[in-house]
């Protein structure tokens, strides 16, 4: 069984790769699990409702142009979410599509309580709690926190009609922020500060934009390629990976396309995350199926992109977040095909190659955020573990009363 490899919409997420993030806050591309709609799979369903809307201004300036958009506020996004009374634990199992992580105690995630609705969670004094935010028809992807008391989150409404979702935390609480008038997908955010943001969009047809949020105005500039995921160095200079298996560099304004060599010949691969320790050393990961070249894995040496040899897998495997801690260890994840379920997929670098990590979990891994080199938490959806605690040298999956 072969997957598409311009598809990624057969599960979900997508981190804040810990190089990946602006500040040590955190951000963290994820891509939500079956319990969600999947970015891509977003933009794909909507292509047909965006392809009868008239306002397409945005794209008229082609690729790599950058306008100003003014945000506008939808009736819908006045509608306060519905809260919960009471604090309540994290259930087990409950599908975790993104988190992003202040400090060893203090964090957030995204979690799926149905396939059409979103929920937050906020962890501190040691446990996952559910703050009472939850959103119906709404589909949360990434979310970041740049402080304990300021964060963004980023989405789409369900039905697609009223286009994307951008909430702030601040003085406590979340709250919708107005959104450029442009029919877009959240896919990815990133916070530097609480005045400055930025966000991958999903436009239609498999196209991206940067929106990036300045002290109250947003501004956008179209990617000349269709972006899977992003490691942000700073708001200028952004790495992307793309659907059509280039990798972008965004710099100052200025994109340069990156080919991946040593790719064997009509094989069916597609980086999905990608993370930067710098401009001169990084790794890409994704789809694919089972060939000689095991997973897929690819590396930056400051000049070129090379493919490198990966872990062997039994079946069609897809990476969805890699963290690195530094140039000589770091963490990807995702999940394994095999027959007609999902099995989640560790990998750890570490003494110069990726090895294979025992994870005996269903569902699939979504996203990785390493605090450092002893912890860490991954994000699992479609299964039974919901979150992965590393500690101590082990992956172990969270227990609401341990």
């Amino acid at each position: 069984m072969e997957r598409d490899p311009r598809s990624t919409n057969s599960h979900t997420p997508a981190p804040p790769h810990d190089a990946d993030r602006p500040s040590a806050a955190g951000s963290a591309l994820g891509r939500p699990y079956p319990a969600i709609a999947a970015v891509v799979t977003i933009v794909l369903l909507s292509a047909l409702l965006f392809d009868v809307l008239a306002a397409r201004r945005h794209l008229d300036a082609g690729p790599g142009a950058t306008v100003s958009v003014t945000p506008t506020l939808r009736a819908k996004e006045t509608t306060p979410p519905a809260a919960t009374p009471t604090a309540l634990a994290l259930p087990t199992g409950t599908s975790v599509v993104s988190m992003a992580m202040v400090s060893a105690s203090d964090g957030w995630a995204i979690v799926a309580p149905t396939a059409s609705s979103a929920a937050l969670a906020h962890y501190t004094g040691g446990r996952w709690m559910l703050s009472g935010d939850s959103y119906a028809g709404v589909s949360l992807t990434d979310i970041a926190m740049d402080a304990h008391d300021d964060g963004w989150a980023v989405g789409a409404y369900a039905d697609q009609v009223s286009g994307g979702v951008v909430l702030r935390y601040s003085g406590g609480r979340w709250d919708q922020v107005p959104t450029p008038p442009i029919p877009f997908a959240g896919q990815r955010v990133w916070a530097f500060s609480s005045s400055q943001v930025l966000v991958l969009a999903s436009l239609p047809n498999e196209q991206s934009a940067l929106l990036r949020y300045n002290n109250g105005a947003w501004a956008e500039t179209v990617s000349p390629r269709g972006i899977t995921d992003m490691s942000v160095l700073s708001a200028a200079d952004v790495w992307a990976a793309c659907f059509d298996g280039h990798i972008l560099h965004e710099h100052g304004g200025r994109w340069a396309t990156y080919t991946i060599g040593g790719q064997a010949s009509g094989q069916g691969t597609q980086p999905l995350a990608i993370s930067m320790l710098s401009d001169s050393d990084g790794w890409a990961a994704g789809l694919t199926n089972a060939t000689p070249q095991g997973m897929f894995l690819a590396r930056f040496d400051g000049h070129t992109w090379t493919r490198v040899l990966g872990p062997a897998a039994s079946g069609p495997t897809e990476i969805h977040s890699i963290a690195m801690v530094s140039p000589n260890e770091g963490w990807a994840g995702g999940d394994l095909l095999s027959g007609m379920s999902l099995e989640a997929v560790l990998l750890h670098f570490v003494n110069g190659q990726w090895e294979t990590t025992p994870a005996p979990f269903s569902g699939g891994i979504g996203k990785i955020v390493m605090l450092s080199a002893t912890e860490g938490w991954a994000a699992v959806g479609g299964g039974a573990a919901g979150l992965l605690h590393y500690q101590n040298g082990r992956w172990t999956p969270y227990q609401p009363d341990a």
